[in-house]
């Protein structure tokens, strides 16, 4: 393992082969969505997704994936393992911690507003903490 974050190269291995045998198609890298209600999901190692529309969602499952929301009254999920968040002024932000072998060891929900949560800065969670990094 290399760095904070950095995930094991025999579990990225293993999660590779499980896809193979299943038969699964490659996910995408990642989407953005610009229509109303649209929905962009990352689902790849370091993918990304954005929801640029009124009332979109981001979704980042993968491993060190990002979500953006930078639409009017969006939401970013990061629910994979290193992964991160950011948005716009009244975005949701949902934050999911997980063990390097993937088990969930926290979850959050923050809204950007400007004080707390500063609007356009990544954020994940570190020691069950939402963190700005």
């Amino acid at each position: 393992m290399k760095g904070p974050g950095a995930m094991a190269p025999e579990l990225i291995h293993l999660n590779r082969e499980r896809m193979k045998r299943r038969g699964d198609k490659p996910p995408s890298k990642g989407g953005t969505s610009r229509k109303s209600n649209g929905l962009a999901s990352a689902d790849t190692e370091n993918g990304a997704a954005t929801a640029s529309g009124y009332s979109g969602a981001a979704t980042a499952s993968g491993y060190s994936g990002a979500a953006t929301a930078s639409g009017d009254k969006t939401v970013a999920l990061a629910s994979g393992y290193a992964g991160r968040a950011r948005g716009v002024l009244g975005t949701a932000l949902f934050l999911t911690e997980r063990a390097e072998d993937w088990t969930i060891l926290a979850a959050e929900a923050v809204i950007v507003d400007g004080k707390t949560i500063q609007a356009d800065t990544w954020y994940t969670l570190r020691g069950g903490k939402v963190v700005a990094f």
